[in-house]
């Protein structure tokens, strides 16, 4: 005695492209892995000069070149005071900056003193 086959006429075909459909799509996600390319950072951020200045009687701007940069990539931070009166200014600049960063003090003019104090 034979059994009937419950999948039926039509079944067949469907079961058929069902496997070659997810076939395709394993075999188009393998090659988009493989076509997998160095993530461009920049793409993603606003256009940004990396520049920010806070005006006031002491004025302060700070350059950030290039502005956006990928792990690794070697960042300069410029800070400039400006005095805009005509008094002595003796002003305090605070910069925190994440704990993994390495810094390195090549430029720094006569009489600024650094604290590298964690905090």
């Amino acid at each position: 005695m034979r059994t009937k086959n419950r999948i039926g006429r039509y079944g067949w075909a469907v079961v058929v492209s069902t496997i070659a459909l997810i076939l395709l799509v394993t075999v188009s996600i393998q090659q988009s892995a493989a076509d997998v390319r160095p993530f461009d950072l920049s793409a993603l951020l606003p256009r940004h000069d990396g520049r920010a200045q806070i005006d006031g009687p002491i004025q302060l701007t700070a350059q950030l070149s290039p502005p956006a940069a990928q792990a690794g990539d070697l960042l300069t931070l410029n800070l400039n005071l400006r005095n805009q009166t005509n008094q002595l200014a003796s002003p305090t600049v605070e910069v925190v900056l994440p704990p993994n960063l390495t810094v390195s003090f090549q430029r720094l003019p006569t009489g600024v003193s650094v604290n590298m104090a964690e905090g």
